[in-house]
């Protein structure tokens, strides 16, 4: 096992999303990293906290991938970690810094010095109830006529179901061909799965290597760059 060390670590520029070990073979068949998280967003540019009622529940919410410009952050929360070429994601896509964790009014966190690089699928127009009815009246009009038999009439003719449908509509996919400069595995998570789940990062020409996230995650503590998460002194 090819362990890479933090000289080594140093060539790899760019910016970093991780992978559950469950999804990562489906997504390098498909050559997409699809946008499945949401974030909220408020029209008149204001950042607001969920003790703040209706201004914080008027949030609209835009898709896209939460990433950060620190490696050790990265490496330390799942067991496959991305790496993207950066001024490609910034020429082809919108970037929000965010604060995800100023947002909630019990989490003690300073909004300038938490980091969160969300690139942007597609923000979506709609405020959360305003989704919420409109999916229900979709599902409404599928069980009125027919019930199962229009839902799997749905399935066949959109690919998927309605769930599915519904996380994906609007947005835009990463194409790992176009943005992807390497693959890099947790140690530790691959002892405890024995390597079971990992074939498809191996044998992948962008492979560069392991990396500890024990290590990791004790590089990140020390450094507290500005552009990741720090509590308030």
């Amino acid at each position: 096992m090819n362990i890479l060390s933090q000289k080594e670590l140093l060539q790899f520029k760019g910016i970093w999303h991780s992978i559950k070990v469950e999804n990562i073979a489906s997504i390098l068949t498909s050559g997409v990293l699809e946008a499945r998280t949401t974030q909220r967003y408020w029209q008149n540019g204001m950042v607001y906290r969920d003790n703040q009622g209706k201004a914080y529940h008027d949030s609209h919410y835009m898709k896209g991938w939460s990433m950060t410009r620190d490696k050790d952050y990265a490496f330390g929360w799942a067991c496959v970690t991305f790496l993207f070429d950066w001024e490609a994601i910034k020429r082809d896509f919108k970037i929000k810094t965010i604060s995800w964790n100023y947002r909630s009014a019990s989490c003690n966190v300073n909004y300038d010095k938490e980091r969160e690089e969300f690139v942007i699928s597609n923000i979506m127009s709609q405020t959360f109830d305003e989704m919420k009815e409109e999916y229900e009246e979709i599902t409404d009009d599928i069980y009125d006529n027919k019930g199962s038999e229009a839902l799997e009439k749905w399935r066949k003719e959109n690919g998927m179901d309605i769930i599915e449908y519904w996380k994906r509509k609007g947005t835009k996919s990463i194409s790992l061909d176009k943005y992807l400069k390497g693959i890099f595995i947790s140690k530790e998570t691959y002892e405890i799965y024995e390597g079971k789940g990992f074939e498809a990062v191996e044998n992948h020409p962008l492979f560069k290597g392991f990396i500890s996230q024990d290590e990791a995650r004790e590089r990140h503590q020390k450094s507290m760059k500005p552009y990741v998460y720090r509590l308030k002194k």
